[in-house]
């Protein structure tokens, strides 16, 4: 049996009762859903495709879409939120999309942010100590090493806030240390919010110009907007519109002359845009990391204070019923949980109710 997971640490020091039915034999009942839910599966395809975005958003795309397809042909039924019984098919063009957007975007959003970092693990797995689990990746800056963790969510707030009380990231930075040594300076959490930025249809008005609205920062990214800036320009050199200024310009079908005019009106909305460029350069509203920077005098005294000694409690398989059930700062922990059902039959006593549904709509994993 390997050691006590970073990530059942958190879920056991926020509610013991769903600890107990998911964690592994024989420390829980190890159960999981029958239907599965369509965040969780298309976060676990994600990560699958990021594990390719250093080679091209191509093959990032490609390892996406043929983990989601796995995943949806297992025959699981989808549901779009764990309180309703009916199950809904999902669109899976929508989700490709939306895969597809995230991916290309986090591409171009590394070749610009990661290129003082150097690769120095990837995938790495680990077990010491009694705690297990695996690192998305682990990075050298000109200070040390960081562990990169990779986030979907659909929200940008209070996210910082969970990550720097995450149970989690106080583990992987610790293990890290275990492994690395002390030039381990902490964790960086990437979010990649689950959203498409506005295109160049949204940016580019009737007139031609680009749009200065002052939500613009929080719905499109610094490439979407460049993009755009650079159709307007073909529009107005070659007085055509959107649809003919993307194939002269995709297709390098633009004329010496043209390319010169070009060039200029882009100096110039370069010059009438630079406010907004420069907000998007800085400021990525569908990606951002959160460094958790964590000290060897806080790890050692975190390690003596909560993770060994909570390591040790869980193997000794804790159970004490639905104790433990609280909220937290980035939402309520019960929002996400699928153990919602029988958690409420517990709470209202009925052992038989609570026994039913975990029969019918649970199962055990099989990947032990």
């Amino acid at each position: 049996m390997t050691g006590v997971h970073a990530t059942e640490m958190q879920t056991f020091l926020t509610c013991r009762l769903q600890w107990f039915w998911s964690a592994p034999k024989p420390r829980g009942l190890y159960l999981e859903p029958v239907s599965k839910h369509i965040a969780l599966t298309f976060g676990t395809a994600i990560h699958e495709g990021l594990r390719h975005a250093s080679d091209d958003a191509g093959s990032a795309y490609e390892a996406f879409k043929r983990t989601l397809d796995e995943e949806l042909d297992g025959g699981f039924h989808l549901t779009f939120n764990w309180m309703e019984e009916e199950t809904t098919n999902v669109d899976r063009q929508e989700y490709y999309d939306l895969g597809r957007s995230m991916l290309q975007e986090y591409y171009w959003y590394a070749k610009d942010h990661d290129q003082r970092f150097r690769t120095y693990a990837a995938e790495t797995k680990w077990d010491t100590n009694g705690m297990s689990g695996r690192f998305d990746e682990v990075r050298e800056d000109s200070d040390g090493l960081y562990v990169m963790d990779f986030k979907t969510t659909s929200r940008t707030i209070d996210m910082e806030e969970w990550a720097r009380n995450s149970t989690q990231g106080l583990v992987y930075a610790w293990a890290a240390r275990k492994l690395f040594g002390n030039d381990v300076q902490g964790v960086i959490f990437r979010f990649l919010k689950k959203g498409i930025p506005d295109t160049y249809e949204k940016l580019i008005l009737k007139n031609g110009t680009l749009t200065t609205r002052k939500t613009v920062q929080n719905t499109t990214t610094f490439h979407a907007f460049y993009h755009a800036m650079e159709i307007a320009s073909v529009m107005e050199a070659c007085k055509i519109t959107v649809g003919y200024a993307i194939d002269r310009m995709e297709n390098n079908g633009l004329t010496e002359p043209e390319k010169n005019y070009v060039q200029i009106l882009m100096q110039s909305a370069n010059v009438v845009y630079a406010g907004i460029l420069r907000e998007l350069c800085d400021h990525n509203p569908f990606i951002w990391d959160v460094p958790v920077p964590t000290s060897k005098e806080y790890l050692d005294r975190m390690e003596k204070m909560l993770i060994l000694p909570t390591a040790k409690l869980m193997a000794g398989r804790p159970f004490v019923g639905p104790t433990g059930l609280g909220t937290s700062s980035y939402d309520s922990p019960c929002k996400w949980c699928s153990f919602k059902e029988p958690c409420r039959s517990v709470r209202r006593e009925s052992s038989g109710e609570y026994k039913r549904i975990l029969h019918t709509q649970f199962k055990e994993r099989s990947d032990q």
